[in-house]
């Protein structure tokens, strides 16, 4: 019984490192850009219209995809779908360091596929796996994912200016979290490798039909649009 239990402790001690360390790369990635457009746009001579899609195609990334991400778990499983997710981040992390104006924008929507993905799932698994920690576990969460993502802002023009590495080698900087991520994530493709039923809602319960869903979104999407803006 006593092994049974350090079995179970150690698995939710990997469970979580693992989703702290996907969770470093849901906004670093991002917010890396916004401070080095300038630099992009003198070194490959883009217009300020493609710079600006840099920051925009992750955004549709996640109005397009977050609403099939829960098809695509129910179908290939949470952890399966994250971890494929982690795969395409590194990938297009990759592609998007390569200082070309295709690479740039194809890498930047694997990017931010990638992270549309995750963001949809990640909530849903703590909920699954941290039902009875629900709070405690989603602030670290998102603890995570927005430190992350201030220090990334902070610090890419500094990387690429002051230390001389460019734009594309300050990017590129964050394959290493992608990398840590992908390999912090492999024991829960061993642990669970069954699609996840996802149940459907009656119509009547369903979150369409919801005044706390809708008054939820809204205050959600008021302060998103202040926070991108």
């Amino acid at each position: 019984m006593r092994e049974r239990v350090q079995e179970k402790s150690v698995e939710v001690t990997v469970l979580l490192l693992g989703i702290i360390f996907v969770a470093t790369n849901l906004r670093a990635p991002l917010t890396a850009v916004g401070p080095l457009t300038g630099l992009i746009k003198d070194n490959i001579g883009i217009s300020g219209t493609i710079a600006g899609f840099l920051t925009t195609i992750p955004l549709l990334a996640f109005a397009i995809l977050s609403p099939v991400a829960p098809k695509i778990a129910e179908k290939l499983s949470l952890e399966y779908t994250i971890g494929y997710s982690t795969i395409v981040l590194v990938i297009g992390l990759f592609i998007r360091s390569i200082p070309q104006t295709s690479t740039l924008l194809f890498g930047t929507i694997l990017v931010g596929s990638a992270i549309a993905m995750c963001n949809v799932l990640i909530p849903s698994l703590i909920k699954r796996e941290f039902n009875h920690r629900l709070g405690l576990i989603t602030g670290i969460y998102s603890i995570s994912m927005n430190l992350c993502g201030a220090i990334a802002s902070g610090v890419s023009f500094p990387l690429a200016n002051n230390l001389n590495l460019g734009w594309n080698n300050s990017l590129r900087i964050w394959l290493i979290l992608a990398l840590i991520a992908c390999i912090a994530w492999i024991p829960q493709l061993k642990r669970h490798d069954k699609p996840d039923k996802i149940e459907e809602l009656p119509i009547e319960n369903s979150i369409w039909h919801s005044k706390t869903a809708w008054q939820v979104t809204i205050f959600m999407g008021l302060q998103s649009l202040v926070f991108t803006c």
